[in-house]
């Protein structure tokens, strides 16, 4: 917490692209996103949400990294992590949601060049985590390993 007693979040955002000149890569990208939150309750604002808890669905440390590799002008390929920190279900600070990381991967495909299609495999681990939470007692689990298929145009 910032010494006047303020909420004090740090977050910061690195996005890179870069051209590989090798014969299976046309083009590789990649994003990096890490962020810090500390951020408490400074004064009683209930019964339940007293001084010095932390607030609800907020972790303190997030991590997305994602990289998509072209192999050619029709195909690429892309593969992503994110992690998030535990989290409070409540301001009480009474139930404590793990922390998680997960993996997804994609396959993309240019079907002309106003039409692209694209494959997400997510939660590639097919691993238990919890996504969010409304109370102690209302706890909602993460999907677990799902495909989506998606179509897009321009016009």
């Amino acid at each position: 917490m910032h010494p006047s007693g303020l909420p004090t979040t740090i977050a910061a955002l690195l996005d890179s692209i870069a051209f590989v000149h090798l014969p299976v890569l046309a083009l590789a990208e990649s994003g990096f996103t890490p962020s810090y939150q500390d951020v408490w309750i400074k004064t009683i604002q209930s019964s339940t949400a007293i001084a010095g808890a932390r607030l609800t669905q907020l972790p303190r440390h997030t991590l997305s990294l994602w990289n998509r590799y072209d192999l050619s002008q029709r195909w690429g390929i892309g593969v992503g992590a994110i992690h998030r920190d535990k989290i409070y279900a409540a301001t009480d600070n009474n139930v404590k949601l793990p922390g998680f990381i997960r993996f997804d991967v994609a396959l993309f495909c240019r079907l002309s060049p106003k039409m692209r299609a694209q494959l997400n495999l997510e939660n590639v681990l097919d691993r238990a985590y919890y996504a969010s939470a409304n109370s102690n007692t209302n706890i909602t689990p993460g999907s677990p390993r799902a495909i989506r298929v998606s179509l897009t145009t321009g016009f």
